[in-house]
């Protein structure tokens, strides 16, 4: 069956500092931790070096590996460079636990170098799908390039944001299993997917 690997999966937490302590609590329960961008909150009242100094402390301070990609609400002074240098940081393709997993930019114009990685990381889910459809404001907020390119992906997960009410959280398009677990948090606790990747499978299981 080969090596299973349970990931967690949690999306736009817009520094609510709360939801960061709670998966510090739950980190020793998985393998990996995706998290699929605006990790900050650009409307705060501050320059945005603040909540930087708090993400890269909370970072190091993780033992299980915590990877990142960036969202619209993750620029300071109209940049998202300063995560790539983060730890798994973004616009990078990470080779970690035998897998090629990629954390692709918020303004990605070429996905082509991530075509052939075993798991994506995009704040925006593939135009077209449910989990692209925003309930409360009742449009579809997905990325029309990546809905155009998801049949070049070879990988067997997706796993997004953005949408923070998505009509589905889970949606299987093109044998590519896309999970947006959504950002319509509880006070002490975000929503999240628990995703059980097995890698000789050909796609992820979910509790």
């Amino acid at each position: 069956m080969g090596k299973k690997l349970e990931i967690l999966h949690v999306t736009d937490l817009h520094y609510q500092k709360k939801l960061y302590r709670w998966i510090a609590k739950v980190e020793d329960q998985f393998d990996l931790i995706c998290l699929t961008g605006d990790l900050l909150d650009e409307r705060a009242n501050d320059s945005g070096k603040k909540q930087i100094r708090y993400l890269k402390r909370w970072l190091a301070e993780r033992e299980t590996p915590v990877i990142i990609c960036s969202g619209n609400h993750d620029y300071v002074k109209g940049s998202i460079d300063w995560m790539r240098d983060l730890p798994y940081g973004d616009g990078d393709i990470h080779a970690i636990l035998g897998l090629k997993i990629a954390s692709i930019p918020e303004d990605c114009r070429d996905f082509s170098p991530y075509y052939d990685c075993d798991i994506v990381l995009h704040h925006y889910p593939p135009k077209g799908t449910p989990t692209a459809f925003h309930r409360k404001k009742g449009k579809d907020v997905g990325s029309k390039r990546l809905a155009r390119e998801l049949p070049q992906f070879r990988g067997q997960l997706l796993l997004c944001g953005h949408a923070h009410r998505p009509l589905l959280p889970i949606f299987v398009r093109y044998g590519i299993k896309i999970y947006n677990s959504g950002g319509d948090h509880a006070p002490k606790r975000p929503q999240y997917s628990r995703i059980t990747y097995y890698r000789s499978r050909k796609s992820p299981d979910v509790m």
